[in-house]
């Protein structure tokens, strides 16, 4: 790390935001005791919210959110490791598939990584929003024809969430796609997306130019296991702190600043993040300045975090890291083939 970096970057992202998130005055909500509840068949369920009740309805939501995530994670990873070399699209609704030879040659080498960003985030987005949207289908589907536990979910799970999310649109200013249950947890998948991939980028290019040469394969890895417990943190935020920790991040109409060229795509990740070249390798902080000014938040919406933070995959992977992951693989197979 240069004398620069240092300067800018004395305290980890991590110790940073969970101060901020103590100054933060948002009411906290532990959603995994409700999604409990709600999964239980055999014992009431518990009282819906109220239409002008917003905070129950944010409670509610993210803890249906909760229910639906681990299947729909445990789908993809199948789907995934049943299609090697693939990469997905979405046209008309029906799901496509690409090699990834292909994907790699129309990488965009004016400036890879940013471009490698967008092949990777449109590919497994396709492959989440098929997903997703099958699963519910299927579930209705199933018990349109009398399966006895698709019935119980569609009825005391899938309606319900659907309630919620009806209901609370009207408390946002949120596109109403969002506002279906497969609509929901893509929304929370594009936003995960955004900074993976956004983190994976800056350290392949901020690491070279911290190290002097090409970050490997094998240091990649270990930058993305050295920088998840950020990515997690950053999960752990109230929505409204997200919000505001995304402009300064860049997520803008040009999500990947794929305009950019190489070198003005590196200034641009230089100003948002510090690459640490540590005793246990490589790690990614988000830049002092921007965390420093981030503004102190208040409201009556409850902070719950992002469902998939509390949500597992069939072998036990938290989903935010399992994502991690899928992301990390997709993005390295581009990258270094």
């Amino acid at each position: 790390m240069t004398e620069n970096a240092a300067a800018r970057c004395p305290h980890s992202s991590v110790e940073m935001l969970n101060r901020h998130m103590r100054t933060c005055r948002f009411p906290k909500a532990d959603i995994t005791v409700l999604a409990k509840r709600l999964q239980d068949s055999q014992a009431e369920p518990p009282e819906r919210p109220g239409q002008d009740d917003a905070a129950g309805l944010k409670v509610e939501k993210n803890a249906l959110a909760l229910v639906f995530i681990p299947a729909v994670m445990t789908l993809v990873e199948e789907f995934i490791a049943e299609h090697p070399g693939k990469g997905f699209n979405l046209l008309l609704g029906q799901l496509g598939m690409v090699d990834v030879a292909a994907m790699r040659a129309g990488v965009d080498r004016r400036n890879p990584q940013a471009s490698i960003c967008g092949h990777v985030y449109m590919s497994l987005r396709s492959l989440f929003q098929h997903i997703a949207a099958s699963y519910v289908r299927a579930a209705v589907a199933a018990a349109e024809q009398g399966d006895a536990p698709a019935v119980w979910m569609v009825d005391n799970l899938l309606d319900r969430y659907q309630q919620a999310l009806s209901d609370y649109h009207a408390h946002t200013q949120v596109s109403s796609t969002h506002f279906t249950p497969h609509g929901h947890i893509l929304a929370g998948i594009n936003t995960a997306l955004f900074f993976i991939l956004r983190a994976l980028s800056a350290v392949v290019v901020l690491g070279e130019r911290s190290l002097g040469r090409p970050v490997t394969r094998d240091e990649l890895a270990t930058a993305m296991r050295n920088t998840a417990p950020l990515l997690l943190t950053i999960a752990r935020t109230h929505l409204e702190l997200l919000l505001e920790l995304e402009g300064p991040l860049g997520k803008q109409e040009d999500l990947f600043l794929s305009r950019l060229d190489a070198a003005d795509y590196a200034d641009a990740l230089a100003r948002m993040f510090v690459v640490v070249n540590g005793p246990e390798g490589l790690r990614l902080e988000i830049a002092e300045d921007i965390l420093a000014g981030l503004p102190v938040l208040s409201g009556d919406k409850p902070r719950t975090g992002c469902p998939a933070l509390y949500a597992s995959t069939f072998d036990n992977v938290n989903a935010i890291v399992a994502l991690v992951r899928l992301t990390e693989r997709a993005f390295a197979e581009l990258l270094y083939g």
